[in-house]
């Protein structure tokens, strides 16, 4: 029982009074053209070099297949 409470003080209540951060999303997702969907061109994009301090085309696939099936 106590670590139920324990995991509720840490978890549940800090996030009942904040707010969405919005650090990155702007950047990656809202206003980043390529990751409208999964084309070969985008791909290209993801996969040729450093974008935003570093190396993540994985990640950037995985926007790309979001848009592409939702």
């Amino acid at each position: 029982m106590a670590s139920v409470l324990l995991v509720a003080a840490t978890t549940v209540l800090p996030s009942l009074g904040g707010e969405f951060l919005n650090w990155d999303d702007d950047r990656f997702v809202v206003d980043n053209p390529h990751v409208d969907g999964l084309t070969g061109e985008n791909l290209a994009w993801a996969f040729s070099g450093v974008r935003f301090e570093s190396y993540q085309p994985l990640h950037m696939v995985s926007y790309m297949l979001d848009a592409e099936l939702w």
